[in-house]
């Protein structure tokens, strides 16, 4: 045990009186490699930020599902989120889409959604691009009012 001790002793001692010489090179190519670091965690971080809000829309819309000029896939949703005091309906390359195809959830409170599957007008989205026109429009005052509104946007299916 006494061995183990003096052993433990002389490399504490050893590595106490080691100086470790100042590199400027090295100091360098860890404070790049750090900041490089820092920036790829940045990056990173602001690109994963899926924000379909656009300060550019017109009054009573708040989002687009899909964003403007975005590739989606045949069988995702499209639609659009407006203000809770609005309500409408969406118009896919000139085929206006029925209320019945619509996602029911959400309806009341100006979320219009619709997507495609069995049954409905659409089976799947044809790859290439598509056009979507939502008209859009005060609920107490119904279609047809004098506030009725439309909006067109495109996207791409792949």
């Amino acid at each position: 045990m006494q061995a183990l001790n003096v052993a433990a002793v002389r490399f504490a001692s050893m590595t106490d009186h080691i100086p470790v010489p100042y590199d400027p090179k090295r100091t360098f190519i860890i404070v790049v490699g750090v900041c490089t670091a820092l920036l790829v965690g940045i990056f990173a971080v602001l690109s994963t930020k899926n924000d379909t809000a656009t300060a550019d829309l017109p009054p009573g819309i708040l989002e687009l599902f899909p964003p403007r000029d975005l590739v989606i896939r045949a069988q995702e949703q499209i639609g659009v989120k407006l203000d809770p005091e609005m309500t409408g309906e969406l118009v896919l390359d000139d085929i206006p889409l029925p209320l019945d195809e619509y996602e029911v959830q959400g309806l009341d409170i100006g979320r219009i959604f619709w997507k495609p599957g069995i049954n409905k007008t659409f089976a799947e989205l044809e790859p290439g691009p598509h056009r979507i026109t939502l008209r859009y429009w005060p609920k107490q005052e119904g279609s047809g009012g004098d506030n009725e509104r439309t909006f067109t946007w495109t996207f791409k299916s792949a």
